[in-house]
């Protein structure tokens, strides 16, 4: 490929930081977040041991949640409920207005942690990455009360649950995404097969409206796998999506991955990188239709808004945060573009070149 046409290509997705309709910036390094279900507000989590609650649409802090530890991990319910795991193994439940914590659980291993909760907001899964322990505990979020818990063996690097409430999809250091059927009435968890990726897997993420479909990013190839049939006898992959030196990567291991409320499109992103993709009709006719270049750091977690499909919340390692609208930015309808364009996205193709 000429470099001209390389260059063109990169011009055709190059969107300046200042297209970004709302942005906002923190004191610390931010590493998660996470959409409150009503979708006004958004929880970034940082590692000053701090989350902040930030308004959508102006990018206002409107309430900032101290806690004890490093901010792993943080998760909203459709209750209302924000979770936010620490580092050191304590995960504290919240009200958005509330002043003090609802809930607290405790006796979780030190370790990276991972909260997510099922899709009615009634239990929370936390997932240890660890060394030496590695587990996963199932939760009741109404009175922090355990319902079940087990070990995965191998370094745990993604969790995730199903829309059915009932299955759950783990990656550790194995190069397959492991299911596990949970029956919380009878505090019971079994192994529900397996899927062989051929390669380490980073993320793991559900498709949130339909149980038999995930998506595993592999790590170090910058590729994604669309599963369908899971937990059928014959899962399949239907779809595979892949990084490229057009998406600004530097790194080919997946940093985040995230669905929009209708399942339709989901965004990515890879470590040391400041560009997201987004991709639509992900099993039909799989088609990239937007490459923001955020201009805002290093990119550690990206969320899709709960009540509205296009709007996606961008966070980087850089205490910096851009709110988005999916699909208002295109070829056909920016053709021309500012010198300043040019030259950033210049700079960005010989920075990723180098």
């Amino acid at each position: 490929m000429l470099p001209e046409e390389i260059v063109r290509r990169i011009l055709s997705y190059a969107i300046r930081a200042d297209d970004a309709y709302c942005r906002c910036a923190f004191p610390e390094k931010t590493v998660t977040c996470a959409w409150f279900s009503h979708g006004r507000t958004v929880a970034i989590g940082s590692l000053q041991s701090a989350v902040y609650i930030v308004r959508s649409r102006d990018g206002a802090t409107v309430r900032t949640i101290e806690v004890e530890e490093v901010v792993d991990s943080v998760a909203c319910s459709a209750r209302g409920v924000l979770a936010v795991a620490e580092y050191c193994g304590r995960v504290t439940l919240w009200r958005e207005d509330a002043e003090h914590s609802i809930g607290r659980i405790e006796g979780i291993p030190f370790g990276f942690q991972t909260v997510v909760f099922d899709k009615g907001g009634e239990a929370l899964v936390v997932g240890t990455g660890a060394f030496d322990n590695n587990t996963v505990s199932v939760w009741r979020a109404e009175d922090c009360a355990l319902i079940v818990r087990w070990n995965v063996g191998d370094l745990l690097r993604s969790i995730d649950w199903a829309a059915d409430g009932a299955t759950l999809a783990t990656c550790s250091n194995q190069k397959s995404v492991q299911l596990w059927g949970v029956r919380r009435d009878a505090r019971e968890v079994n192994a529900a097969g397996s899927l062989d990726c051929a390669a380490y897997v980073d993320i793991v993420r559900f498709v949130p409206i339909d149980r038999s479909k995930l998506v595993a990013a592999l790590a170090s190839s910058g590729r994604m796998l669309l599963w369908v049939g899971v937990g059928t006898a014959s899962p399949r992959i239907a779809s595979v999506f892949e990084s490229s030196i057009l998406d600004f990567s530097v790194s080919r291991s997946a940093e985040c991955l995230a669905f929009n409320t209708y399942g339709d499109k989901f965004a990515a992103a890879w470590a040391r990188n400041t560009s997201v993709k987004v991709w639509e009709d992900i099993e039909t006719a799989p088609r990239v239709t937007t490459l923001w270049g955020t201009a805002i750091g290093e990119i550690h977690a990206c969320a899709f808004s709960p009540t509205d499909p296009g709007l996606l919340c961008v966070v980087s390692y850089e205490g910096k945060a851009q709110f988005w609208r999916s699909g208002e930015w295109s070829v056909e309808a920016h053709p021309h573009f500012s010198p300043r364009q040019k030259k950033k996205a210049v700079a960005a193709f010989c920075a990723a070149i180098r």
